[in-house]
């Protein structure tokens, strides 16, 4: 939600809310330092990227200071266990969406099912939206940095690039459904895609019954319940004392 907040406040040409918006992405996830650098290239002027820097600094550094000094590390463990983990064997994140394939056809195939229409990108009026750009420098750097990393292919690490992925189709869509305005077939073409990503959604949850007891596509080794179970076998065993993980 950050991520298309930030994507909204560039199109506006809000500096200094994107300024904070990215502040706020950085301090809950360290890849928005990836996301600032990208946007540092599109901010227009000299002045408004020193402002727009100290903004950004001023929203992020009070945790990290805070975190250097509690909890003793400036960097979050994430980005740690990020640089240290391994892949799944030859699965790692560059080729983990050929592993999701194979195993979550389906619901990987909904998921990028806007992939396509990044061929709208060959149009003009499309590439000449304000966000696109914004979209794509953030998007490719994500891609290219956790593919250095060479992390696990975990789903929550694709969730910036299909973002990117649906705004950019979406916004492609919406110029194509105005330039459109006698040809039915177009205007037929942007209704079926949004029913399909919308009905493709209700099946997949609701195949398995209501309510949802697991998530379309997951890495877990049970579902929300299983973990509950072991929880409340954990608490017997222990008597309800504090329970002590090496």
């Amino acid at each position: 939600s950050l991520y298309i907040s930030a994507t909204y406040l560039y199109h506006r040409e809000k500096w200094q809310l994107l300024a904070i918006t990215l502040g706020l992405i950085t301090v809950t996830r360290f890849d928005g330092v990836l996301f600032f650098l990208m946007t540092l290239l599109l901010v227009p002027t000299f002045r408004l990227r020193l402002q727009f820097t100290a903004i950004y600094l001023l929203c992020m550094m009070p945790w990290y200071v805070f975190s250097w000094i509690y909890l003793g590390s400036f960097f979050p463990d994430t980005l740690f266990i990020k640089t240290f983990q391994h892949a799944w064997g030859n699965w790692d994140f560059f080729n983990g969406v050929d592993l999701y394939l194979r195993v979550y056809r389906l619901e990987t195939v909904l998921s990028f099912a806007f992939l396509p229409l990044l061929l709208l990108l060959f149009s003009k009026p499309v590439r000449d939206l304000a966000p696109i750009q914004f979209l794509l420098l953030t998007g490719l750097a994500h891609f290219a940095g956790y593919s250095i990393l060479n992390v696990p292919p975990y789903y929550w690490y694709y969730i910036p690039e299909t973002t990117a992925i649906i705004l950019i189709g979406s916004f492609g869509l919406g110029v194509l459904f105005q330039g459109a305005r006698s040809s039915t077939w177009i205007k037929s073409l942007v209704s079926t895609l949004f029913i399909l990503q919308a009905g493709g959604l209700f099946y997949i949850l609701a195949r398995g019954g209501l309510p949802v007891t697991e998530m379309p596509i997951h890495t877990n080794w049970a579902t929300h319940e299983q973990y509950r179970e072991i929880g409340l076998w954990l608490k017997e065993q222990q008597n309800g004392g504090t329970i002590l993980v090496d």
